[in-house]
C-alpha cells in the first residue's frame, strides 16, 4: 500500500514538474530558476544552429580542410568552457551560477555561429 501511494505521489510531482517546464515563458522570467532555464534553453537554440552551420560548412571543405575545422572545433568546445566556467565561478555554488554559465555559452555560441556564417559565405565564393 505504501508504495501505491508514493507512486502516485511520484507521478503527481513529475506531471507538475512537467507543466511547469510547458508554462515556462522566457519574456517574463520571475524566478531564477526560470531565468537559469531560459538561459539554459537560449544556449541550447545557439547550439543547435551551431550543429548546423558545422555540418553545412563541413560540406563544402576538402578532406584536409575538413581535419582542420575538426581539430579548431574541438579546441573552441575547450576554449568555451573553460571561458565560461571562469566567468560563472565568481558565483559558485549561488543560484547566479548557472544563469552566468550558460548565457556565456549561448553568447560564445552566437560569436562561433557568426564566424561559421562568415566562413561558408567566403566558401561559397
Amino acid at each position: 500500500m505504501k508504495i501505491t501511494k508514493l507512486s502516485i505521489i511520484g507521478c503527481i510531482l513529475f506531471f507538475a514538474s512537467t507543466l511547469s517546464f510547458a508554462a515556462l515563458d522566457c519574456k517574463n522570467a520571475q524566478t531564477q530558476i526560470d531565468m537559469n532555464e531560459c538561459a539554459h534553453l537560449d544556449f541550447k537554440k545557439a547550439d543547435a544552429q551551431l550543429n548546423k552551420l558545422y555540418k553545412e560548412l563541413m560540406a563544402t571543405l576538402e578532406p584536409d580542410r575538413k581535419n582542420s575545422l575538426k581539430r579548431t572545433q574541438q579546441l573552441w568546445l575547450k576554449y568555451k568552457d573553460a571561458q565560461c566556467e571562469y566567468e560563472s565561478d565568481e558565483f559558485k555554488g549561488g543560484s547566479l551560477a548557472g544563469l552566468v554559465f550558460s548565457s556565456c555559452q549561448e553568447r560564445i555560441t552566437q560569436q562561433r555561429n557568426a564566424d561559421f556564417v562568415e566562413l561558408l559565405k567566403t566558401s561559397q565564393q
